[in-house]
């Protein structure tokens, strides 16, 4: 017997024809409800399955729609009432996985963590071995941002398991979801070719037009903006870059949002860098993203440093790091906490610096190339302006250890720039000119305007004094 909510709902579907999408959500409901007064009946037949699996497909596809837009509150919604509808199967086990995405781009982790530990055992007991792997790796891409111990050869090592399985079964998601598992451990290496590598390889796959290749689409974009704007990317082809993507229409406005200021401002386009993050907040406020709101602080502290407005730089870093605190965020929140030392160390604010390095220090991983050399930064010109020059010269050259292998242009600007005022209070005049020279190369090679004119008139001074 079919209620009055099911019987509407097919009549809708038969007329909506070409206009189903804009009706998608009120079938979805009716069909729920039919389910719902049915099973509050004991009817647990094969028709209230039926409508269940239906008003869930539905439900699916509205709330994939909404992700792909980056609308959190109402994907959430959509999504978590069909894995409701769904028995223990493995369409209710995939779409926990979605959630989880959902839950994890709120920075929700407790709740991001508990969905995928219930995928992977539900998965386990029924043999299932991609959707195990799946949910296992994304587990491991939760600890890489949660946790400072993390192991990222075996979140490498759980990609490439999940890769090869979802090339066997056909799985898009499972497949690009391992290719961007890697490209987060090149991050973290900050190996941002690597990163490119990764993700250009996913981004061919995602040619559809369905919701699931829009919203990973819109994913593999915005890591490429991140990957080419702090990796050896010119900034000008940077920005071309993005604006290409930007204008294809695939809802990408974060990636431009949060990237391109930083590259506009380094070439001296602090106006224009700041109307965008202004944008990009009201972007992610009116989507109920209210979490990204600490990327934002970070690139407006990225730009107030090129603009020359330290204290406006350490205020939205320190912005930042109290969001991902509270969030329990460690590898964005240590990232930070060593850049604002820096800054306080060029404020001359040298008794904050200690606090802000023992945060960077206690929730750093080892394996963190960007916490781990910018803490020394600011510790060995500290160590160094105090006479401490055996302490800084250890320090410093274990950051240009951590930086030679990569191709962060910035950091291993910043980490030779550190060199050179190490050198200059060690007396050695030589040594300074040295290390601003290839401070000087590598914004030259990345199309840093702004700091390549501050290294230039580095350089046509006089050498800080040499300590006693």
């Amino acid at each position: 017997m079919l209620t009055s909510h099911a019987r509407f709902a097919d009549w809708l579907e038969r007329i909506a024809g070409d206009r189903l999408l804009e009706y998608e959500e009120v079938i979805a409901y009716h069909l729920e409800q039919a389910h719902h007064y049915r099973s509050e009946l004991g009817l647990t037949d094969e028709l209230t399955e039926l409508l269940g699996s239906r008003a869930a497909t539905h439900l699916r596809a509205a709330g994939s729609r909404a992700w792909a837009r980056h609308d959190a509150p109402a994907a959430d919604n959509l999504i978590s009432r069909a894995v409701d509808l769904l028995g223990d199967s493995r369409e209710r086990w995939k779409l926990m996985l979605l959630l989880s995405d959902i839950a994890f781009a709120k920075m929700d982790f407790p709740r991001t963590r508990g969905l995928l530990a219930d995928a992977s055992q539900a998965a386990d007991r029924a043999g299932d071995e991609l959707v195990r792997a799946h949910a296992e790796m994304l587990a491991a891409q939760v600890a890489l941002h949660t946790d400072p111990k993390v192991d990222e050869e075996r979140a490498l090592k759980l990609s490439a398991i999940t890769e090869a399985l979802a090339i066997e079964s056909s799985d898009l998601r499972a497949r690009v979801d391992a290719l961007q598992v890697r490209a987060l451990v090149s991050l973290n290496r900050c190996r941002f070719g690597d990163m490119l590598a990764a993700l250009e390889e996913a981004l061919p796959l995602l040619q559809g037009q369905d919701p699931e290749s829009q919203l990973l689409r819109r994913d593999v974009q915005d890591g490429i903006c991140a990957a080419v704007s702090f990796g050896p990317t010119s900034a000008s082809a940077a920005i071309a870059r993005i604006d290409q993507m930007a204008s294809a229409e695939t809802g990408l406005p974060l990636g431009k949002y949060l990237s391109a200021p930083w590259l506009l401002a380094m070439q001296g386009e602090f106006d224009e860098a700041r109307r965008l993050i202004k944008a990009g907040i009201e972007y992610v406020d009116e989507r109920g993203l209210v979490s990204r709101r600490g990327d934002f602080a970070v690139t407006k502290a990225g730009v107030e440093l090129f603009a020359g407005d330290l204290e406006a730089a350490q205020n939205a870093y320190a912005e930042a790091i109290a969001i991902w605190e509270a969030l329990g965020a460690t590898s964005y929140l240590s990232t930070l906490a060593a850049l604002r030392a820096i800054v306080l160390y060029q404020l001359g604010r040298t008794e904050e610096m200690g606090e802000a390095i023992r945060l960077a220090r206690e929730n750093g991983s080892p394996t963190d190339i960007a916490t781990q050399a910018a803490w020394r930064i600011a510790a060995a010109q500290r160590a160094a302006d105090q006479g401490r020059l055996d302490e800084a010269e250890q320090l410093i050259g274990e950051a240009i250890a951590l930086v030679e292998p990569t191709d962060f242009l910035e950091l291993r600007s910043r980490v030779f720039a550190a060199h050179a005022h190490i050198e200059a209070r060690a007396g050695r005049v030589a040594g300074w000119h040295s290390g601003l020279g290839r401070a000087l190369a590598e914004h030259e090679r990345k199309g840093n305007l702004v700091d390549a004119k501050r290294i230039r008139d580095l350089i046509s001074s006089q050498p800080p004094a040499a300590v006693a």
